[in-house]
């Protein structure tokens, strides 16, 4: 339990990650909680999905991915080809999309 509070914490500090010129940190907050709220507000009529769909750019535009896999990663991080960043990396962002599809499907 406290490794997931860990990592929702480390979700919320690498929030405002890579914002463009044009993106404050509110109309990020923003976006991603409008994107929520839709998905929840769809939830089993979008099913698994389209939620998915939904939420895939705009969570991947709210969070520096790249860093928060390789803080999950570790010292292990260190050790590893590009290649194999690159499927880390990959896989976290996949799985932290899938893991909020999967949690706001109902309103």
């Amino acid at each position: 339990m406290i490794r997931l509070a860990a990592l929702f914490l480390c979700f919320f500090s690498l929030l405002s990650g890579p914002v463009r010129a044009a993106d404050t940190p509110t109309a990020v907050v923003e976006k991603l909680h409008g994107a929520l709220i839709q998905s929840m507000k769809g939830g089993a009529k979008m099913g698994f999905a389209g939620r998915k769909t939904l939420l895939d750019p705009v969570v991947r535009d709210a969070y520096d991915l790249p860093a928060m896999a390789r803080v999950a990663t570790g010292t292990a991080w260190a050790k590893m080809s590009d290649e194999e960043k690159k499927g880390v990396t990959d896989a976290f962002a996949d799985w932290t999309v899938a893991t909020y599809a999967s949690q706001f499907k109902s309103f």
